[in-house]
């Protein structure tokens, strides 16, 4: 797969976002749209996947190879809400 040059995968962000990326097929069909929205898609998945926990053992952070930090901070800036816990 190859992407063509000045395209968004040339990026800081796509660099970034690659490490969440399950596998390529993923990836494909992903490719087209915007690097945030993938971003925003792939945090919420992972966390609601984890119930919310954001470190600890079995963490969003660590499925996501990210800081924990670093990922409450990327949740932050997308808007992105930890799911509620049940009470």
């Amino acid at each position: 797969m190859s992407a063509a040059a000045g395209s968004w995968t040339d990026t800081t962000e796509f660099r970034l976002l690659w490490p969440m990326f399950r596998n390529a097929e993923v990836l494909a069909a992903q490719i087209h749209r915007p690097p945030n929205v993938i971003e925003r898609a792939l945090i919420q998945r992972e966390v609601e996947a984890c119930g919310g926990k954001i470190d600890g053992n079995g963490n969003a952070a660590e499925q996501l190879g990210l800081h924990p930090d670093t990922l409450r901070s990327r949740m932050q800036k997308l808007g992105i809400a930890r799911p509620a816990r049940p009470a």
